[in-house]
């Protein structure tokens, strides 16, 4: 979920702490707000370095900004956060967010997937 909570938090304490270190992993900083709802799951995707495209377009970060910033997301206390490896390939990212959500959801509502793979995505 791009823009909610843990990604403007991330980006707020690795730009106050760009300079020194993170602070401890029991700060109330990881700590979700208790007036805002959490998601039943937030899925990072951890891109190599070399993949980061969307980056050229940014404002320009520190070498260390992603490693901070995935640190963080890291820190985060009690947040059902699931972070993907991009590595796999994009038919397993969305094997294993399917499979997530299964387990998460299944006994809450009917949740049902016909096939889906990153082909399916694609324009014709």
């Amino acid at each position: 979920m791009n823009g909610y909570w843990t990604d403007q938090q991330a980006f707020a304490i690795a730009r106050a702490y760009a300079n020194q270190e993170l602070p401890a992993h029991d700060s109330p900083l990881y700590k979700w707000p208790s007036d805002l709802l959490m998601p039943d799951l937030i899925v990072y995707l951890n891109f190599p370095e070399e993949n980061q495209a969307y980056y050229q377009f940014a404002t320009p970060r520190s070498k260390n900004w992603k490693s901070k910033v995935l640190n963080i997301y890291r820190r985060f206390s009690n947040i059902p956060l699931l972070e993907i490896k991009t590595l796999m390939g994009w038919d397993h990212i969305i094997s294993v967010i399917q499979r997530q959500i299964i387990g998460a959801l299944s006994g809450t509502c009917y949740i049902n997937f016909k096939n889906i793979t990153f082909a399916s995505f694609e324009r014709k």
